[in-house]
């Protein structure tokens, strides 16, 4: 089907005590043959949220990001179980978030709080802020979404990865992104990985590392308990102990310059 030029807002069914509502993000193969999208062109960003009891221990990931503008300028359409579809306004900075984590060819399902909360329903707001440490801290990974200018280059995040005390280990695939694997007979890595003494190589962590996401308020509940974490670019994935490593070292370096 072609997208339809006029669809109703979405109706949020109400939520259960104990479930928490997930985005089924669907991939972009899928969308693109939901909606007949040309081979030339970006499907819609199409999903359909789910209920789940979140005692029964649900597999899901949870964002991170901020909301930026909150005024809706795009909109996500959200399939209902009779198969039509609903939208959903979507800020600028969500949208930029969903469009770099989609992935090509299988679902991701997701927490979004602009999304799986009802912003509309006052009382169920209430509720749900008071559960987001659990949400997150349950989540399998929390993935950090910044829109930076000055982004992380490839290079970048492969140099990361050696700095990993970790990096030898199996690394595990998340759905969007994997750490640059580095084979463990590599000639760079000698065991004593640093960020040596020339600041130009990690000049394209400036615009991350100043970013204004790490001054939020939610920052501590969202991601300091997360059982792993990756932060997002439009350009590059980053898996949170490299990145925690990094900030290590050039603390130490500080305090001995």
């Amino acid at each position: 089907m072609s997208i339809p030029t006029s669809l109703a807002r979405y109706s949020y069914p109400p939520l259960r005590l104990g479930e928490i509502r997930v985005l089924k993000l669907f991939s972009v193969n899928e969308a693109s043959l939901a909606f007949n999208t040309p081979s030339n062109q970006t499907p819609p960003l199409y999903g359909q949220l789910t209920h789940l009891r979140f005692d029964e221990n649900p597999i899901y990931d949870a964002l991170s990001y901020t909301w930026g503008d909150p005024k809706p300028t795009d909109k996500l359409l959200l399939r209902k179980d009779d198969l039509s579809s609903e939208q959903l306004g979507i800020a600028a900075n969500l949208t930029k978030a969903l469009q770099t984590l989609r992935i090509q060819d299988r679902s991701l399902f997701m927490w979004i709080d602009a999304i799986c909360i009802n912003q509309d329903d006052l009382d169920e707001r209430s509720r749900e802020v008071q559960h987001m440490h659990h949400i997150y801290s349950k989540a399998a990974i929390v993935r950090i979404w910044i829109d930076v200018e000055n982004q992380p280059d490839d290079e970048t995040a492969r140099r990361l990865s050696l700095l990993s005390p970790h990096h030898d280990t199996p690394i595990k695939e998340a759905d969007t992104g994997t750490r640059p694997k580095v084979q463990e007979n590599s000639n760079e890595h000698s065991g004593d990985e640093d960020i040596g003494d020339r600041p130009e190589v990690w000049r394209s962590l400036s615009g991350l590392c100043k970013n204004s996401y790490w001054k939020r308020v939610w920052i501590q509940q969202e991601i300091c308990y997360a059982a792993d974490i990756f932060i997002h670019c439009s350009s590059a994935s980053i898996a949170g102990e490299d990145f925690t490593e990094f900030l290590r070292q050039v603390m130490k370096k500080a305090e001995n310059s």
